[in-house]
């Protein structure tokens, strides 16, 4: 058994000196939006019964597809990473699961009648030590790239991010579109509340910091 690892970061020994109670991962499991992903999408327009402005649901980053269980849609499920792919056929079964980069996914469904849910990485440390995902960028370069593509878009979206935008220079906030932030119910990760920032060209353009609490959905 080898004692060595690699991914596209870089190289160390399996034996090298922990650090974290998940080895050299920055978290365990696999990133995402777990704990606020019911709550995002009840800010989404596909939250309305029988909504007749979408008929396409496209995650062009899904990893896990937190946020596809409370979609009620045909559905594209795309990731380059094949962890990701095999976990999407597995539990969406009728999703068409596509492996390509985020852009080619955006150009192939863009649509006036697609609804994208866009959750780029959000930390490159998160990804560092973890072969069970793909990030080929820094964080910033996706969220930049992204803010570009949206300017042409035909459809309807929400890019997602961390709340303080740790590694994106507050790049959301910046930009020209709304912005509000659910938070977890409970404290579920180093004794406080996942908080996730949605940025949408659905919201007032106005708000740039409206925090929404449980108790509002």
């Amino acid at each position: 058994m080898t004692d060595k690892w690699s991914n596209q970061f870089g190289s160390g020994k399996l034996s090298d000196k922990r650090t974290s109670v998940w080895g050299k991962k920055l978290l365990g499991g696999y990133a995402g939006v777990k704990w606020t992903a019911e709550r995002i999408m009840a800010l989404s327009p596909l939250s309305t019964p029988n909504n007749p402005n979408y008929n396409l649901y496209v995650e062009p980053f899904a990893g896990l597809a937190r946020t596809a269980k409370y979609v009620d849609l045909p559905m594209v499920l795309n990731d380059k990473s094949e962890f990701s792919n095999d976990y999407c056929i597995d539990t969406f079964p009728d999703a068409i699961v596509e492996n390509m980069d985020f852009m080619e996914t955006i150009d192939k469904y863009d649509s006036d009648k697609t609804f994208f849910l866009i959750d780029p990485p959000w930390r490159y440390t998160t990804y560092k030590h973890n072969n069970k995902s793909v990030c080929d960028r820094k964080t910033f370069e996706y969220y930049d790239e992204l803010l570009k593509r949206v300017e042409t878009m035909k459809g309807d979206w929400f890019i997602l991010n961390s709340a303080d935008e740790h590694e994106t220079k507050n790049i959301l906030r910046k930009s020209k579109y709304g912005i509000m932030i659910v938070e977890s119910e409970g404290k579920v990760i180093f004794g406080k509340k996942a908080r996730t920032m949605i940025c949408s060209n659905i919201f007032n353009p106005e708000i740039k910091e409206k925090w929404v609490s449980s108790n509002a959905l």
